[in-house]
């Protein structure tokens, strides 16, 4: 399935718009009685114990929904009830309620993946619940067949090792876009034929180094993407 692949694309702050998702997630935990104020410290807190992990060069730890509900159970005590937030909460952010975040996407995510459905995979790192709950939740499903949807525990240049063996005459994809410059970085390492696409969404913009030997476009849309690979 994986040959003749022709772009392989990032989920999240890439056709994702995550800060609004995760703030819209916010708005249904307040029904359940978590102040956006708390929401808001127990992500930061997360995401600083991703940080710190990477800062000491382990780029492989997953953002984890139970760690925040352990936090907020720590903070409201029998005020929040995990049965109320696993029946009430989690299948709204699994998508199974009819009140999606497909506005979470991207303005230009939805065409571009029409546009290019029999020659794209998507592929995401992280944990496999949550990111196949943002999937479903924001409709994202509608637009990718299942077998086009990959989600990885592995950093993604060890996925393209994996799967794409030019020796054995199963070429890379022509492709890689993501918001990650670091990915991009080992990806053409390991790849050099790979033409990478770095997207800065001014939305989401993060001020970080980009590797301009390992990277060969910047852009910031989806629009500018279609430029290129065309």
């Amino acid at each position: 399935m994986l040959k003749d692949i022709k772009i392989v694309i990032d989920l999240d702050n890439t056709l994702l718009d995550s800060h609004k998702l995760w703030e819209s997630l916010g708005e249904d935990m307040e029904k359940l009685g978590v102040s956006k104020e708390l929401w808001k410290e127990a992500r930061a807190r997360e995401s600083a114990r991703i940080k710190e992990a990477e800062e000491k060069g382990d780029y492989l730890q997953l953002y984890s929904i139970e760690n925040i509900i352990d936090f907020l159970k720590e903070k409201l005590g029998s005020r929040f009830d995990f049965l109320f937030v696993f029946y009430h909460f989690l299948p709204r952010f699994a998508g199974l309620l009819n009140d999606s975040k497909e506005d979470c996407l991207f303005p230009d995510s939805k065409a571009f993946l029409e546009k290019h459905k029999k020659e794209i995979i998507l592929l995401s790192f992280g944990n496999g619940v949550v990111q196949l709950s943002k999937i479903l939740t924001t409709r994202l499903n509608r637009y990718l067949d299942p077998d086009r949807i990959f989600i990885t525990k592995k950093e993604k240049w060890q996925f393209f090792s994996e799967n794409w063996k030019a020796d054995r005459g199963n070429f890379p994809p022509k492709f890689m876009i993501d918001d990650c410059p670091r990915n991009l970085r080992l990806i053409k390492e390991h790849n050099p034929s790979v033409i990478t696409i770095c997207i800065r969404r001014p939305e989401v913009y993060v001020d970080e180094n980009i590797h301009r030997r390992s990277i060969n476009f910047v852009v910031k849309s989806l629009t500018e993407v279609e430029e290129i690979v065309k």
